[in-house]
């Protein structure tokens, strides 16, 4: 077990109607040394970037009830602090123009569902390293 404190540790808000994909990103997130807030729409994910303000990157589904990932995306652009906060899409969507869309409003990369546990820890690595400020 780590001697990190748990508010050490990154944290990284999970957003994905479907109850089985947040289970299972929040445990590959977990084992990969993360903290994970969750939240099952874009509504409940505005609240939690609020009540989570040192987010440090956000896995977000395209398509979700009551506010999917492209609005998500947006007003996430619009909260103080978080203009540039990395966001990562997650879907099973491969259509170019929405993926190209979610690009354009400020996302920084996708990943396919289902996720290869390996593959998103080394995606995630990579976007905080290069979001870190040198000598941090």
């Amino acid at each position: 077990m780590s001697s990190a404190q748990p508010d050490e540790r990154l944290k990284i808000l999970v957003v994905d109607d479907a109850a089985a994909v947040v289970d299972q990103l929040s445990e590959t997130l977990r084992s990969g040394g993360y903290d994970v807030v969750t939240a099952h729409d874009g509504l409940e994910a505005k609240h939690r970037l609020r009540e989570h303000p040192s987010t440090k990157l956000a896995i977000v589904d395209l398509h979700m009830p009551r506010m999917g990932g492209q609005e998500l995306l947006e007003h996430i652009r619009q909260i103080e602090g978080l203009e540039d906060l990395p966001i990562v899409i997650l879907t099973t969507d491969k259509a170019p123009a929405n993926l190209g869309k979610a690009m354009s409003k400020g996302a920084t990369g996708w990943i396919l569902k289902p996720h290869d546990p390996e593959r998103l820890l080394q995606a995630i690595d990579r976007i905080l390293g290069a979001a870190q400020p040198p000598g941090s």
